[in-house]
């Protein structure tokens, strides 16, 4: 059997499906599952080597609006129009589409794989599925994106059978040089317009051990800042594999709503998420819904240092979930 799944929107909702692949390659040990990803969220699923234990050909396109120049943005599109080439001579049996609703993109593959059928969510009157072979809406009866997942696979005879979130790059940050740390991702594009307030995470900084921030190129100023701090260190990472390395090696980690939240639930037991707006029951981070804070607000600012701290410490006190 050959089963082609496309995930091709954001980091975290990549992570969110990694659960149903190991399921799926449970279930189908000897079919041939690959995937549709983007190069954005890639390195959720490249292993080293650019092995996966549950997956076995990684296609990888480029957006366009993540390319600059004229170049770089013909080479994109001559590699996507590659993608789809090999899709069409592949002739797969399944494709599943890991979305809650398609997407251009999404629609574009699916059609040039052809499969003999082909599941996914949303409706045979959605403009944006009509033209794709043997299209079957599959019934979305969870809430949470981890579950979503194997409410589109469900068809398949793929259940939910404990599985965790996984980040495929198997490496453990271990600088000797340093102490024991807390891992504190102090950025959310959600949060870009209003950030979390600098004397706030100076606050919970100071009340803990050994702490390293990391944050997103827009966030360098504050965290240079922070790493003015005497228990503080600034670690520029570059990659989300270094992201990765870093939250394994870990005592703990703190993080904004988004998709490093979500790379620090699959590398570390121990992972607090602080929340906006977002949805705890459908973005919460997997296995550790209990660990993730919001305000009856749900403005991430009334979320104050204190209860950041006794959150930490009290996790920092229970025993490894592992």
């Amino acid at each position: 059997m050959k089963i082609l799944l496309i995930r091709n929107d954001n980091i975290g909702d990549l992570v969110c499906s990694t659960p149903c692949f190991e399921a799926l390659k449970k279930k189908y040990p000897k079919a041939q599952i690959d995937i549709i990803v983007n190069s954005l969220n890639a390195p959720v699923v490249i292993g080293e080597g650019g092995h996966n234990p549950y997956l076995d050909k990684i296609y990888i396109y480029t957006k366009t609006k993540h390319t600059k120049g004229v170049y770089t943005k013909i080479k994109a599109l001559f590699h996507k129009g590659w993608i789809l080439f090999c899709l069409l001579k592949q002739s797969y049996d399944v494709v599943a589409i890991l979305r809650i609703a398609p997407s251009k993109y999404s629609t574009l593959f699916a059609k040039c794989a052809r499969g003999k059928i082909c599941y996914g969510a949303g409706s045979k009157e959605d403009s944006r599925i009509k033209g794709i072979p043997n299209f079957v809406e599959t019934p979305i009866t969870s809430h949470h994106e981890v579950m979503v997942c194997f409410d589109i696979l469900a068809p398949l005879g793929v259940e939910y059978g404990g599985e965790k979130t996984i980040y495929a790059y198997p490496h453990c940050y271990n600088n000797r040089n340093m102490p024991p740390y807390i891992l504190f991702h102090i950025s959310s594009r959600r949060l870009k317009d209003n950030p979390y307030p600098l004397e706030y995470l100076e606050e919970i900084i100071k009340a803990l051990p050994f702490v390293v921030v990391i944050g997103d190129s827009d966030d360098k100023f504050r965290c240079e800042a922070l790493a003015k701090l005497q228990n503080c260190q600034y670690q520029n990472t570059k990659t989300l594999d270094e992201v990765a390395a870093l939250a394994r090696g870990a005592l703990l980690t703190l993080a904004f709503e988004g998709g490093v939240a979500h790379i620090f639930g699959a590398c570390n037991a121990k992972a607090i998420t602080i929340f906006d707006k977002v949805n705890i029951a459908r973005w919460g981070t997997w296995g550790k819904i209990e660990w993730c804070l919001q305000s009856e607000s749900k403005n991430a600012k009334d979320i104050k240092p204190q209860i950041i701290i006794e959150k930490v410490f009290a996790l920092l006190q229970k025993d490894s979930i592992y």
